[in-house]
This record gives structure tokens, C-alpha cells and sequence, in this order.
């Protein structure tokens, strides 16, 4: 419980990197001359070794260390360890440091004063001792004594303070009252191993309001083992005998911790209670067990072991960590073997389907070979599966005795079932693994299940205890579909923690299902509201089709052209309309060429008139061939949608192609501003 001192001065250390050492920080705390610096290292000659000086250099030539202006007031050890209306154990010391951290020893001494802030005006110190909250510094150096606080509280900050100087300042500054009871901070696992180290346990002081006593660095607390008694009325028995390792440790700021206790004997229920050495303040852990080979006399007298630390090899009719339960046998067989015997095959039955089968060059001992059916209800609850298995008892529950007994030829046996199997559970045959402590299924052999007689089959290397246990599995699903003459199957784990990994596969594939459904139908509508555009504008898309069927930026270039030539209403644009018109009386005037000659001019004055505009005049014979080429389009229109129905895509691009070339051509001729 070293107190945290910062000395004024010390070694420093530094490690060589790439053969090159850089220091950064050194200071000299004292004036004085002709100060060298030593320059050493540290080094191992075998591993193990302690560390020796092997090598040093010195500084050249001597220098001097000028004494620096003071500059602010440093704390070297906090005020800590602080009970309400007692003397803090640990009393604070400060130094008179110059900027760069070092002691500036003046010739004249200056006082040092202590001070809470005002935001802890609830926290003061002792009016009796206001003497001691401002002292002088002897050298640089100002030691406190007698401080002392009223109220209890936590997190408290004090300031230290001298003239004009750079305040100094602590924090976390805790007050507690007087130690009365002990709190197990840290306790003992309810299983332990006998004879070994366990999870040791951490006792903290506390005062009435439940803090940790930080004063508390004296203390010294002691722990006893005691075999708790189920009989209220009876006292705890005291065995301290059986707790191994240091029984007595001191405490440091309030927190007493113990290194090496273990229990040196199996069984229990066990309790720790710890104990203030100087006073009568007690606390005691919770019941727990150490597994081995006593409890509390050895096996409860059905059993044996090798060692006080070992497991309890249980007698025949009886099971449990410690022997302490009884079996219900329902049937038993028994056998004396003989070495003399010449049967190739030896067996036992109990009727139900029980019965085992084994053969001769297996056995070369001298006594009885025992076979018992055991009541599940009579198991203790260390040999019944736990609750996060996914297996069950399904039927018989054997025990062959002696217990152990290995096999270089396996032995076949057959248990009865109860439970019939199901697509997702089935028969299995179990054995009790004496080392984790857990039922293990078969793996040496297959279990093979006899449902004409009821029965679960298998083969097995030793004695030990044997059931037939239900368990989940994953099932074969048939999928129908068949490539060849290969019919493929899906394997469905029916285990809770696959079939959520499953269910949740199967939901996000039904998602994208749904999502790839709702993408088409949007596909299938545009392209029938595409077909119908084409089909009832031919000749002319609206900025609508064009946003719809185009890009975005083909349909923004589309729509600056249309503005543009409606504002200025160009020749192009009225033609274009107007051959549109004229087009329903091409077939009717076609044959009196000079009633059409003379219809096409007066329409095309009206033209002219409406939109102020210089028409050019162009030839009989040019405005045949235009008509030509219209009849020609019209043709070409129906074949487009013709070919729309046939291949919509090619359509699409030809369309797009066109409206990419009229836009051109509107730009063009609109001076570059369509």
C-alpha cells in the first residue's frame, strides 16, 4: 500500500531503437556545477539472469544547472485515505517548481495555502485547524499535516495555491466514515476443484453508507471455511483444517484481497466466512462445492478414491458426484466369469429387449459381470440430460458393472424404446461420459433400430452407463425435380437454431421473389403505354412520351426544342404541320393536278399570312415528290407498327435515333439555342 509519491528525482529509462537512444524530457530538479550525465545499460547475460550495468559513457565537458524563476505550485502526494472528523492518513506535499518542472530552493520561503472550491461548499475543513491550511514552503518543498474534513462526500477536488504562482490541484478525493461492515466484492464459483486454486475472493471495508474505506490500509482480515448445515437450528461446522493457503491478508485503500485459498477436500456445501482481525465485522459467501472425493465423510460410505481430490467411484446401486443417491433397479443379470470358461460368446438378458453379447477373447479376469435396468425417476439430476440438449430418454437406462472395463472387440448390445421416432427425432444409443460429465452418443458404431422388436442395436469398448435417447436430426425433404435419372433431395436441419437460419434464407429469397415480380409488372405496363403512344402519334411525340420512352437528358434536349419552336413559330414547324393536314386530301385531289395546284397555293398564302412569314416557292414537281414521300411514310408507319408488335426494342432504338436527328436540326436551325 506504497502511497502515489512522484519523487523529484529518479533514473530514467529509455529504449534503443535502430541503435540510436533520443531523450526528450530530462530536467535536473537542483542548481549546482560541473554535473555530468551517466549513460548505461542494462543488460542480461542469460536469460533468468539479473540485469547488470555492462557498459556506460559520461557527458563532456561538466555543465551547470541555473536555478529556474519559481512558476507554479506541483502536488507530489494527494491527501487521501480521509475518514469524516478524523486526521487523513495521507497528507499532501507540494513543491515550488519552475516552468520546466524542476524544485526552485529559494533563499526566502513562501507559504502555501490549501482551499476547497466554492462548488463544494457542502465539504469544509475542520474550523479547529484553519492554521494548518496555509504553511510554509521549507526549500520548495511544503509538507501538510493535521488536515481533516466534517462531511462525508466523493469526487471532491482541492486547489494549492502560492501568491501569483500556477495553482496546483488534485482530484477524486474521497471521505468516508468509519469501517463497519465487510462486502464480498468478488466470490468463490459454486463448483470448485478440490486442491486447486479458485476464483479468490476480494473482501472490500466499507462504512455504514456502503463506501469503500480507503483509510482501511492496516486492516487485516481473515477467512474460515465452514460446512454449512442444512438444520437452521444447528451452527455452521468449522473446517478450517480443509482451506489451504494464506488465511490472513492485509488490506490496501480498503480492498483486501486473498491469492491462494483452495479447499483441500471434495464435498460441502461449503461457505467462506471473513473476519476483521481488530474488530467484530463479519461477512460470509455463498454455499458452494468442491468436487472430489469427500463429502463430508468419504462417499457417503458407497464409494471409494484414490486420493482426497479425486472422483467417487460410486458402488454398485448407487450414482452421484458423491455416491449420495440410490438407484432404483428394476432388473439385473449377473455373471461369473471364469478365465476357464470356453463359450465363444457370452451374454446377458433382462427380457424387454435389454441384453448384451460378449465375446471371449475380450475378458481375462476372475469374478462377476453385473447388468442393471435402472428407473429414470431414480437418476440424480447430474446423469439426466440438461436443458439445453436436444435429446430426451426414450427408453431403456442400463449400467454395466465393473465399472470401466474396456473392450479390444466390441461387445454388441440392445436396449428397448418406448418413444417411436418421428421424421425429425430418432433412436440413439447414449453413454455417460464420466470425464465431462455429460451423456455422449455413439459415434464408434451406428445405432441401428429393430422396430419389429422394439429395440435400438449397437456395439460398445466399455462398461459404463447406457440409454436410448430421442434425438432431433435433420430430415431429407424430397424436391421434385429430377435431371437424368438423378432425383435430387433438400436436407432440412430440424434443430431450432438451423431451422431460424432457414426460415430466415427462405424469407429474403420470398422477398427478392416478390420484388423481381413487382419490377416486371412495371416493365410489362410501360412498355403497353409505349406501344399506345407510338401507335396514336405517329409523326408527333409529346414532351409526356418523350420523358417516358427516352433518357432523361435526350428528353430535356427534346423539350428546349419544342419551346423554341413554338415561340418563334418557324417556317419548318408550321409546314410540318401543315403537310400533316394536307396529307387527308392528297388522295382526293390527286388526279386534277391544277385544282391541287391551285388548293395547295391559296393554303399555302393562308400559311404565310398567319405566321408573317417569307415563303419560297417551290415547283409542281417538288411538291409532287414531298407528297410521294409522305404516302411513302404513311407506309412506312404502318409497317413500324407492325414491326412495334413483332419487336418492340427495335423499334425503340430506330425511334430514338430519329428524335435524336431532329433535335439536331431544330438546333441548327434555331441558331444553337434549342
Amino acid at each position: 500500500c506504497l502511497p502515489d509519491l512522484v519523487p523529484i528525482g529518479s533514473a530514467r529509462f529509455s529504449t534503443v531503437r535502430s541503435g540510436v537512444v533520443s531523450y526528450t524530457d530530462l530536467a535536473v530538479s537542483r542548481a549546482g556545477s560541473n554535473y555530468t550525465f551517466r549513460f548505461s545499460t542494462l543488460s542480461q547475460l542469460l536469460p533468468g539472469s539479473p540485469f547488470l550495468n555492462l557498459f556506460f559513457v559520461d557527458s563532456w565537458p561538466p555543465f551547470d544547472v541555473v536555478q529556474g524563476a519559481a512558476y507554479k505550485v506541483s502536488v507530489r502526494m494527494s491527501l487521501g485515505q480521509c475518514i469524516v472528523n478524523a486526521t487523513c492518513k495521507q497528507q499532501p506535499v507540494v513543491t515550488i517548481d519552475d516552468r520546466g518542472g524542476n524544485v526552485v530552493a529559494e533563499s526566502t520561503s513562501r507559504r502555501v495555502s490549501v482551499s476547497i472550491p466554492e462548488s463544494y461548499s457542502h465539504v469544509s475543513f475542520s474550523s479547529a485547524r484553519l492554521n494548518e491550511l496555509i504553511i510554509p514552503a521549507l526549500s520548495g518543498r511544503a509538507t501538510f499535516s493535521g488536515l481533516l474534513l466534517t462531511q462525508k462526500a466523493t469526487n471532491i477536488m482541492l486547489y494549492f495555491s502560492s501568491g501569483i504562482l500556477r495553482q496546483g490541484f488534485q482530484g477524486n478525493l474521497n471521505i468516508t466514515g468509519p469501517a463497519t461492515n465487510l462486502r464480498l466484492v468478488q466470490a468463490p464459483e459454486q463448483l470448485v476443484a478440490a486442491g486447486e486454486v479458485f476464483n479468490q475472493p476480494v473482501i472490500m471495508v466499507a462504512d455504514a453508507d456502503g463506501r469503500q474505506v480507503e483509510a482501511e490500509s492496516e486492516t487485516q482480515v481473515q477467512a474460515q471455511l465452514l460446512l454449512s448445515v442444512l438444520d437452521a437450528s444447528s451452527a455452521d461446522v468449522s473446517h478450517s483444517q480443509d482451506l489451504l493457503g494464506n488465511h490472513t491478508v492485509r488490506c490496501c485503500f480498503g480492498l483486501c484481497r486473498f491469492t491462494d485459498l483452495r479447499v483441500g477436500r471434495a464435498g460441502g456445501p461449503w461457505k467462506l466466512e471473513f473476519s476483521m482481525v481488530s474488530a467484530p465485522i463479519q461477512v460470509s459467501s455463498s454455499a458452494f462445492m468442491s468436487r472430489g472425493c469427500y463429502a463430508p465423510v468419504t462417499c457417503y460410505g458407497h464409494g471409494a478414491c484414490s486420493s482426497s481430490a479425486s472422483e467417487c467411484v460410486c458402488d454398485r446401486g448407487y450414482a452421484g458426484s458423491f455416491c449420495d443417491t440410490k438407484l432404483r433397479i428394476l432388473r439385473t443379470a449377473e455373471l461369473q466369469w471364469s478365465s476357464s470358461m470356453i463359450e465363444p460368446v457370452v451374454g446377458l438378458n433382462l427380457g424387454g429387449g435389454d441384453a448384451i453379447e460378449i465375446p471371449r477373447q475380450n475378458l481375462d479376469l476372475e469374478g462377476a459381470i453385473t447388468m442393471d435396468s435402472i428407473d429414470m425417476l431414480s437418476l440424480p439430476q447430474a446423469l439426466h440430460p440438461s436443458t439445453s440438449d436436444n435429446f430426451v430418454f426414450a427408453g431403456s437406462i442400463v449400467e454395466f458393472r465393473p465399472e470401466g472395463l474396456q473392450f479390444s472387440e466390441p461387445a454388441a448390445i440392445s436396449l428397448g424404446y418406448t418413444i417411436e421416432e418421428s421424421k425429425s427425432k430418432k433412436l440413439f444409443l447414449f453413454t455417460f461420459d464420466n470425464t465431462t460429465h455429460k451423456w455422449k452418443r455413439l459415434q464408434e458404431y451406428e445405432s441401428v433400430v429393430d422396430t419389429a422388436n422394439k429395440v435400438v442395436r449397437g456395439k460398445i469398448l466399455h462398461f459404463s452407463f447406457y440409454a436410448v435417447m430421442l434425438q432431433e436430426v435433420a430430415v431429407l425433404l424430397p424436391f421434385n425435380s429430377t435431371v437424368g435419372n438423378q432425383t435430387f433431395l433438400i436436407s432440412t436441419p430440424s434443430s431450432n437454431k438451423l431451422t431460424v437460419v432457414y426460415a430466415c434464407i427462405g424469407t429474403a429469397l420470398g422477398l427478392l421473389m416478390f420484388v423481381g415480380a413487382i419490377y416486371h409488372i412495371r416493365s410489362f405496363i410501360k412498355r403497353k403505354n409505349m406501344i399506345k403512344i407510338v401507335s396514336d402519334k405517329e409523326t408527333t411525340i409529346s414532351s409526356d412520351t418523350v420523358e417516358t420512352i427516352f433518357s432523361e437528358q435526350e428528353a430535356d434536349a427534346y423539350s428546349k426544342w419544342a419551346q423554341a419552336a413554338d415561340a418563334r413559330k418557324s417556317r419548318v414547324a408550321a409546314t410540318v404541320k401543315e403537310d400533316a393536314l394536307l396529307d387527308v386530301s392528297l388522295n382526293a385531289d390527286y388526279q386534277d393536278e391544277d385544282v391541287h395546284k391551285q388548293a395547295w397555293v391559296t393554303e399555302h398564302q393562308k400559311r404565310r399570312r398567319l405566321n408573317d412569314l417569307d415563303a419560297h416557292h417551290e415547283t409542281i414537281q417538288e411538291k409532287r415528290e414531298r407528297r410521294m414521300k409522305k404516302k411513302q411514310a404513311k407506309q412506312a408507319a404502318l409497317a413500324r407498327k407492325q414491326a412495334l408488335q413483332e419487336s418492340p426494342v427495335e423499334f425503340l432504338k430506330e425511334k430514338r435515333m430519329e428524335i435524336s436527328s431532329a433535335v439536331k436540326d431544330v438546333g441548327w436551325l434555331g441558331g444553337g439555342q434549342g
